[in-house]
């Protein structure tokens, strides 16, 4: 977006600017690269895969000691 600037101050001013939003974008450039090459990191993968076990795995745990709970609390019998 181009104003029109009315003297070689504001033209060098706006340079300024400029370059430094330049860096500024190059500095979250560099860090969402360095997070993409992570995320790929085969050691990461390995750690999301078995956090998705253990996840399942709790999440199984926990249903089954609710319905163990529900059912003692109610004196339900469950059938064989």
């Amino acid at each position: 977006m181009m104003k029109k600037n009315s003297s070689i101050k504001q033209l060098e001013e706006e340079k300024q600017k400029l370059f430094r939003r330049q860096l500024e974008l190059e500095k979250v450039i560099k860090y969402d690269w360095r997070d993409v090459k992570e995320s790929f990191n085969p050691l990461h993968i390995a750690n999301s895969i078995i956090s998705g076990f253990n996840k399942k795995r709790i999440a199984k745990t926990n249903t089954l000691l609710l319905r163990k709970i529900f059912l003692k609390c109610f004196q339900i019998i469950p059938e064989s």
